[in-house]
């Protein structure tokens, strides 16, 4: 059996610079991590999970993507997946973010879909 291990970015972290998130991503690549993962805040002020994870897809190529908790009623109608019952993509690319026009209606999209 083969363990695949993920680190999360610090975007919930009040007060930690955006670039610092960039750098996270790269740096977790690099040192060869699996995932990469956010949670969302609404608490104070952050960098919310979309944002975190399209600036770390932005600068990576490999690492999985996810957010391990996300409030969509934190976001507008329609951002976070076709009908809000069905999963994101496995990557947080922002051409991806919302409905996607090649896909029917109700379709799941995402792992295993």
């Amino acid at each position: 059996m083969r363990v695949r291990i993920g680190i999360g970015l610090p975007n919930a972290i009040p007060g930690v610079p955006g670039r610092t998130l960039v750098e996270w991503a790269r740096r977790a690549e690099d040192l060869g991590f699996a995932g990469l993962s956010t949670i969302d805040r609404i608490a104070y002020p952050n960098h919310d999970a979309l944002t975190a994870l399209a600036a770390a897809a932005a600068v990576t190529n490999r690492i999985e993507l996810f957010a391990d908790l996300m409030l969509d009623s934190a976001y507008p109608a329609g951002t976070t997946g076709e009908d809000g019952r069905h999963g994101r993509p496995d990557r947080a690319d922002p051409a991806h973010v919302g409905p996607d026009p090649r896909q029917s209606p109700g379709r799941p999209r995402g792992p295993g879909s």
